[in-house]
């Protein structure tokens, strides 16, 4: 069952998470389980002179009450939706397009 719903006009998927701090991930989305993509609601707060990341515009992140739940919506979303998902947080989370 979806738990919560969270609009975001953009976001940011960051390659080189190693080069931040732990104060840093203040904005952290999602780590991704797939290719651990990391995603950010904002890289304002990112120190490293380099930040790489590509911007996505338009996107939910829907949360999960469990795993089997998020996996099923998933499945049912078309392929064009879909951004990342991930079993690493608190709880089960999708990100997708709108």
């Amino acid at each position: 069952m979806i738990k919560n719903r969270e609009f975001y006009k953009s976001i940011f998927k960051v390659d080189n998470l190693e080069d931040f701090e732990s104060e840093e991930m203040d904005d952290l989305l999602v780590c991704s389980e797939t290719n651990w993509n990391v995603y950010f609601s904002s890289v304002d707060k990112l120190k490293s002179e380099e930040v790489d990341c590509e911007k996505i515009d338009n996107v939910e992140l829907v949360e999960f009450d469990n795993e089997e739940s998020m996996l099923d919506f998933w499945n049912s979303l078309d392929n064009s939706k879909k951004i990342d998902l991930s079993n690493e947080h608190e709880l089960p989370c999708i990100l997708k397009y709108l």
